[in-house]
């Protein structure tokens, strides 16, 4: 079989550039092309979500995982996602402050105190609203401090 491929023009398939990578989605098969930037937000959206600290990235175990799973991936210092999380956290800050000052009805403003294990005092400031024509409660996170 190799002697086949090698004589015939079946060897454009041993070129690894030559072949797609598909990806599974709802819709069906589809072709997937891997992007740096997408990557990079997802990576900003993961650490924000889950309150990962930022020098994660420069942790061996996390490094030796992104090599494994995508070559591709052009690694990041401790700095620039820092930079790319405060970028994201101010997108969404105005996002949901539109959100707010355009909600119909009603809003509703809460308070929640709590000490960590660490002994830190915090204070989160949290809006909520109802919209009543889809019947869907929303509730934001305004500030959250120490």
């Amino acid at each position: 079989m190799i002697r086949h491929i090698k004589q015939t023009r079946c060897s454009k398939y041993l070129n690894p550039e030559s072949q797609q990578q598909l990806q599974l989605s709802p819709s069906g098969v589809s072709n997937y092309k891997f992007s740096q930037d997408k990557s990079r937000e997802d990576l900003v959206d993961m650490i924000i979500m889950h309150a990962y600290p930022f020098h994660m990235v420069e942790h061996k175990g996390f490094l030796k995982f992104l090599k494994n799973l995508r070559p591709q991936f052009k690694l990041i210092c401790e700095k620039t996602i820092s930079a790319d999380c405060k970028i994201r956290v101010e997108e969404l800050t105005t996002k949901i402050r539109i959100m707010i000052q355009e909600a119909p009805g009603h809003l509703s403003f809460t308070t929640d105190l709590w000490t960590s294990n660490q002994n830190l005092g915090y204070m989160a400031v949290t809006c909520m609203y109802f919209f009543y024509h889809v019947f869907i409660f929303s509730s934001h996170l305004i500030i959250c401090f120490y």
